[in-house]
This record gives C-alpha cells, structure tokens and sequence, in this order.
C-alpha cells in the first residue's frame, strides 16, 4: 500500500477512539467477474490490519471468492464487508473497475462534512490512449452530469506512480501473470513462483497455432485457472471456511 503509507499524517487526522465520529473509509473492491483468472488483491489482511490499528481508518471489502484471501480474513483484520462500497472515500482495486461500478458520486468528508471527490486507484489501461477503455476515462471527466469540475472523480494509475527518480514504484512483480508448480502435491499460495505473463503468452501462442492447423508443445495446460484435479492450487472454497489469518 504505497500511497498509503506516504500520507500516514492525513490519515491519522481522521484517528478517534469515538466510534460516532466521521472517518476516512478506503474500500477494497472485487475484481471483474468475467477475469475469472484474477485472484490478487490490492491489499492483504495484514495491511489491513495495520492500517486499521495505526490510523484509525475505516476499511470495506466487497466478497469475491476468486481472492486470494477470504473476506473472513479481512474481518479478522478489522474490514467490514460492503456490497457496493458506496461509503469509501478512497477505492482500491487491480486492473480496470467495470463501467457500470465505477462509483463517481462525491462523499461526504470526514473533517468539513462537505461533498469531496472520490479517488480510484487501479491499473486502468488509459494513459496510453487505449481506445478499449476510453469510456472508462470518460467517467472520470467533465460530463454534463457532473457540472462541478472540483467534485469529479479521481482517477491514480498505478502505472504513474513513480520515485523522486521517475522510476515505477507499482509494478508486476514476481507474483503476477502466469504460475508454476509442480504437479505431483499441492503448493501454498506463498511458494508460488511466477514469471510475469510467460506462460499466458506460450498459451496464446499456442491456440494461434492450432488455428492454422499448427500442433505445439505448448497446448499443455499451461493456466492454473484451467485445473480441476487435486493438484489444482486453486480448489472449490467452502461456504464457510476457515482461515488462518490472526490479527
């Protein structure tokens, strides 16, 4: 949590052991249903936990069962599950919010009572001009709906957040894009090595190959997402599973 934790002074003026009294609520917000692939979350319940304890901030999770951490374990770690995430002044997510959830209404602040912007962070896709999320963009610009410039929504791109040197501070890491594992016994979830997109690539390769009629040594099930057997590092959850998690 970068940005977090570069303004621990802001958030901490909305710290108070009233419970009645206005917060600042950040909202962590489930991904696109139709990723069905995405499983990173922007916070773990851990961050959670710290920012909750050390600066009295109020946090929301929308459930998603395809995360890789329960919502009982952001409960744990002092979350409140919200279907829609309406109350947060700040929306965390992964890569882009579908249009039709992209909150763009302004919120009450905790400290003037008065209607301030709301701020979404995420991977957008838009700093390039990617025509496939200009409506995307679009919600977060001057529309005859939303007459007030000053109360338009905020829009901060990982992809833009960078050192005093101008070095990407968000990136993919060692965890993101495609997994391996071996197939012989389950691993954790924290001993997952990855190599970012790999084998997503080699798996689109090969579907473009067979296409025209070209067989690969890549048509193996390269993505986890696609394993259905007890070597799958992703099994069916329980309705009401236990966790691991202690704050």
């Amino acid at each position: 949590m970068p940005l977090l934790k570069r303004s621990p002074l802001i958030l901490r003026r909305c710290h108070s052991t009233t419970s009645s009294t206005p917060k600042l609520v950040v909202g962590i917000r489930k991904e696109d249903p139709s990723r069905t692939w995405e499983r990173r979350a922007p916070l773990t319940p851990d961050a959670v936990h710290r920012l909750v304890k050390s600066t009295g901030v109020d946090v929301l999770i929308q459930d998603c069962e395809r995360r890789a951490f329960y919502a009982s374990d952001y409960v744990k770690a002092g979350a409140q599950v919200h279907k829609t995430l309406e109350p947060a002044h700040i929306v965390l997510g992964i890569k882009e919010t579908p249009i039709n959830q992209v909150l763009t209404a302004p919120v009450i602040s905790p400290w003037t009572s008065k209607p301030v912007p709301r701020t979404h962070l995420m991977f957008s896709h838009t700093v390039k001009g990617q025509p496939y999320n200009m409506q995307l963009l679009s919600e977060f610009l001057a529309a005859p709906s939303r007459p007030d410039p000053h109360l338009l929504p905020r829009l901060i791109d990982y992809e833009l957040l960078t050192d005093d040197a101008g070095k990407r501070t968000v990136g993919f890491g060692w965890f993101a894009g495609g997994q391996y594992r071996p197939t012989v016994y389950v691993v954790p979830l924290v001993n997952i090595r990855s190599v970012a997109g790999a084998l997503e690539t080699l798996a689109a390769l090969s579907q473009a190959l067979l296409q025209q009629g070209v067989a690969s040594p890549f048509l193996v099930r390269l993505n986890d997402r696609q394993l259905e057997t007890m070597t799958s590092p992703y099994p069916s959850r329980p309705a009401h599973a236990s966790t691991s998690y202690t704050p």
